[in-house]
């Protein structure tokens, strides 16, 4: 009977040993998937030139970027105009899946609103990139300041 209670505590005690390590197995994957395991996703270099200084509501602005990216991973953007007296104008959120890892430099072509009112802008951007299952990082990036010229203002 002792030799029987005897086995019965060694195999409880490799069961809890067991469930201890599985615990802290589990504890260091979750600290490395949210912490270690998430490369910068981009670097970009603000203020983004754009190709001319005076817009008018509906022109297209042509921004240059100048982007590293050390990720696939997909990235929810969003974008808000301002204006130099704090004025903001959010735009529609956009979501964009598989770029290219690497350096690359680009010509985006960006609308300016045909509502927008006269004034000093800049558009401000924030791509949150979702780089595994548990965690996400974020980049912030902004163009050079522009004017937007009314009808009104000839």
């Amino acid at each position: 009977m002792r030799l029987k209670m005897d086995k019965l505590q060694k195999i409880l005690a490799l069961s809890l040993g067991a469930l201890l390590a599985m615990a802290i197995l589990l504890v260091c994957a979750t600290f490395y998937w949210l912490f270690l395991d998430t490369p910068v996703p981009i670097e970009i270099t603000s203020p983004l030139p754009v190709d001319k200084e005076i817009y008018m509501p509906g022109d297209t602005m042509i921004v240059t970027t100048e982007i590293c990216r050390y990720t696939d991973a997909t990235v929810q953007i969003t974008a808000t105009l301002v204006r130099d007296d704090g004025l903001r104008r959010p735009l529609p959120a956009q979501t964009f899946r598989g770029f290219d890892e690497g350096c690359t430099r680009n010509h985006v072509e960006l609308d300016i609103p045909n509502d927008l009112q006269a004034g000093r802008w800049r558009r401000e951007t924030r791509g949150i990139y979702a780089v595994n299952w548990l965690s996400s990082r974020q980049a912030e990036w902004y163009t050079e300041w522009f004017l937007v010229s009314g009808a009104e203002d000839g």
